[in-house]
């Protein structure tokens, strides 16, 4: 069966949504689908995935998504017998059930993954002081969509947001999870053995440096900065991008010599190398997908909270596991770092063990996305609706320019 995947995406940079991203396109490779990239006329892209995007396996359809033809149905040839678009945020869906009334002649489903708890590209209404009439359109749609079984998430965290921000009730919600796409590593006693005894505490945070939302790096930074006279076997390691490289270059410019040689701000990595590093620290200080993807591979974690230039933590994992996108105040990072490195070796272990233990390791379903096809592919967005959504849109647009 000939299938094609098409992914709703502007720009691919280097996080959560990326990585799914990532993930998707290799898997869609693998299953021999073809492979259709919505993107910006002049997309940005990471260097950490050039030469992923620059394969013939994928076909780039350049859209204008800034201007008045954002809404304009791109044209490309949609010829296989099954079709899936795959978008990330409110408007984005609404442009692919769009595209999906366009092409009516070929089956297509739009499925929408909700990879936030906040925002305006998912909650539209913050884009608006909270307007209760854009809230009222989202809640609709939200429902539409979720009966309608084109809506995924990421983790539990975007599940209670939707609910508790429209009133909704959504059904089995734990059934529409993102699917697993491709295996974790096992869990390896002689690697967790091998990091305890490298005479080094590595310390890793993986996150895009975006201020204030993920402040907690520089939190964590000045904690370490502060530790080191006392503990000078830590290492830390920030691995991420971003105008708060400016930040963090300005802390480090005012620290000693001694302390500063065994912190390193390191490029954006790729999702399997990153994979990789992690396999050679001790803990891992971050939020959301970073978070859980060194955890799945057995990595003392603490989830950190979200839009606090404080580093505060939640506790080790698996305690802690459906906390990686929490923003209510946590405790100190420091005590969690002193415990880890006093732990015996045994307790280090068992501690990686438990981490590991407690995501479980479900059946990888390859061709997932085009199962989901089958729940609903009669729905489609009302023309009421379509222009609802470009109101708020443009009106959110000039907002934009007027305050610029």
């Amino acid at each position: 069966m000939k299938r094609t995947v098409i992914i709703n995406y502007r720009n691919l940079l280097v996080g959560g949504i990326e990585n799914i991203i990532v993930s998707i396109i290799k898997n869609s490779i693998t299953q021999k689908h073809r492979i259709v990239w919505l993107c910006d006329i002049n997309p940005q892209i990471s260097s950490v995935y050039a030469e992923l995007l620059s394969t013939p396996n994928i076909e780039r359809v350049p859209c204008d998504t800034h201007g008045v033809h954002w809404f304009k149905e791109p044209s490309m040839n949609l010829d296989g017998e099954e079709n899936v678009i795959i978008s990330f945020n409110l408007f984005d869906q609404v442009r692919a059930l769009q595209i999906k009334k366009h092409y009516s002649q070929n089956d297509i489903t739009a499925l929408y993954i909700v990879p936030h708890f906040t925002g305006g590209l998912v909650f539209p209404e913050q884009l608006f002081e909270g307007n209760n009439q854009v809230r009222n359109m989202a809640k609709k749609l939200y429902e539409e969509w979720i009966n309608a079984g084109l809506v995924l998430y990421c983790g539990k965290r975007h599940i209670t947001a939707l609910e508790e921000s429209y009133g909704l009730k959504i059904p089995m919600k734990f059934q529409k999870m993102l699917p697993a796409l491709e295996n974790r590593p096992l869990f390896n006693d002689d690697l967790v053995r091998k990091r305890y005894h490298n005479g080094k505490f590595r310390i890793v945070s993986a996150s895009r440096l975006e201020f204030p939302h993920k402040g907690f790096i520089v939190g964590l930074l000045n904690t370490v900065i502060r530790m080191k006279s006392d503990y000078p076997q830590i290492e830390l390691y920030i691995i991420g991008e971003g105008e708060g490289d400016k930040v963090l270059t300005r802390i480090l410019d005012n620290t000693e010599d001694l302390v500063k040689a065994d912190i390193h701000v390191l490029p954006n990595m790729a999702k399997d190398e990153l994979v990789s590093f992690y396999q050679t620290c001790n803990l891992s200080v971050s939020v959301a997908g970073c978070l859980s993807l060194g955890a799945k591979t057995g990595l003392l974690s603490l989830p950190a909270r979200h839009y606090t230039y404080d580093c505060e933590v939640y506790g080790f994992t698996p305690s802690s596991k459906d906390m990686t996108l929490e923003s209510k105040p946590g405790k100190d990072v420091e005590e969690y770092i002193k415990q880890a490195i006093d732990m015996s070796e045994e307790e280090y272990l068992e501690a990686c063990k438990k981490t590991y233990n407690s995501y479980e390791t479900t059946p990888i379903d390859r061709e997932a996305y085009f199962h989901i096809m089958d729940v609903n592919k009669e729905y489609n967005i009302s023309r009421n609706a379509v222009m609802r959504v470009k109101s708020i849109f443009y009106a959110h647009k000039v907002r934009f320019l007027l305050h610029k």
